[in-house]
């Protein structure tokens, strides 16, 4: 049998907590080494950075894919390569690296960087099925298809068991297990959580006595404090934006053919109509402030100025400043002593808001 140690509730440690590994008398016993420095903002469709949708959508397993596992695994520690840039919360990553739990992996180009997006599309103690045989029952794979411009990378778990069955067995394989896929669609930045057929008589076990499983976006700096999170609850059939707290799963499993599709700001319009063309912000996300770039001269009639404010989610003015037209150079707007959440970008005179999120 292998032992974990582990906190009162997975509902806590799920999306947050990853592990470090020491052996004693034989055994494989796990540490949490992450800690929860926030609790999950008040979402709703109006301050989160994601959009979310649910879908239908018939699941089909990947023909021929990239095998990323060769061998049994629990907690594993991989890496794959992106064949596109791919944004999570409007940073850039070129890799997906799993440094934990097997249902959540880091989006990065280095996990040196300063913020860890990090993706859960069933943030669990996922464990492949025939661990306690060596007999890999669970594989996790990958495969890009498309063309040039409009690839998606899909990545696969098939029939990936609970570590806590796999536990409470010793010495045969599992049968409980959930099948899953994760899409990253190239240019739009979507990402979606695309669900299987699943085997789960048993969810208090599978789940450990929680609800579900964690599933969201969240991000963490480099001491694996979470920063933000943008996370589902509620039932599996139905679920909305978390209404804040600390994180919760969902409740239930979702039904085969159940797609969760998470759209970035500019890919539904609702935010970054008209002022996108006239003007750009980045870091977007950011910790400390944005540089405005005009990209049009003059930006507004004849002015080289321009009056602009952030709002709040409530349309109150929290920032005002002037935007110069594009002959000048980008300019700093200080977001510093701003808590963090979503804000709109708006210039006067014209129509139209972009999303700032300060994390």
């Amino acid at each position: 049998m292998k032992l974990k140690l582990l906190v009162p509730s997975l509902a806590l440690t799920a999306l947050i907590c990853f592990y470090s590994f020491f052996v004693a008398s034989g055994q494989i016993v796990k540490q949490p080494r992450a800690r929860l420095s926030t609790t999950v903002p008040g979402n709703s469709p109006e301050n989160t950075f994601y959009t979310f949708s649910q879908q239908s959508s018939p699941y089909t397993a990947l023909s021929s894919p990239t095998a990323l596992t060769t061998a049994t695994w629990d907690d594993p520690s991989l890496t794959v390569t992106l064949p596109f840039p791919f944004q999570v919360f409007g940073r850039w990553a070129s890799q997906l690296v799993f440094d934990g739990l097997g249902g959540e992996m880091f989006a990065v180009n280095t996990m040196s960087q300063d913020t860890l997006p990090l993706i859960g599309p069933y943030a669990m103690d996922l464990c492949d099925r025939g661990y306690n045989t060596s007999t890999m029952l669970s594989p996790i794979s990958y495969k890009t298809e498309g063309s040039a411009g409009s690839r998606i990378f899909k990545l696969e778990w098939k029939e990936a068991g609970s570590f806590y069955e796999v536990d409470s067995l010793g010495s045969t394989n599992a049968e409980m297990y959930i099948s899953l896929q994760m899409w990253l669609f190239e240019g739009s930045n979507r990402i979606e959580f695309r669900y299987g057929n699943s085997l789960i008589p048993n969810p208090a076990l599978f789940y450990n006595g929680e609800d579900g499983a964690i599933v969201g976006i969240g991000m963490f700096n480099q001491a694996r404090d979470l920063l933000s999170a943008e996370l589902l609850s509620g039932a599996a059939s139905a679920p909305q934006w978390q209404s804040g707290g600390l994180p919760q799963p969902i409740t239930g499993t979702p039904a085969p053919n159940t797609v969760y599709r998470f759209n970035p700001p500019g890919t539904t319009g609702l935010f970054e109509s008209g002022l996108s063309q006239h003007l750009t912000a980045y870091p977007n996300p950011t910790q400390d402030g944005i540089w405005i770039r005009s990209a049009s001269t003059p930006l507004v009639g004849k002015t080289e100025v321009s009056t602009a404010h952030i709002l709040d989610v409530q349309g109150r003015p929290v920032v005002d400043f002037e935007v110069m037209d594009a002959s000048s150079q980008a300019q700093w707007v200080d977001l510093s002593f701003l808590p963090g959440g979503v804000y709109l970008l708006q210039v006067e005179g014209m129509s139209g808001s972009m999303r700032i999120v300060r994390y």
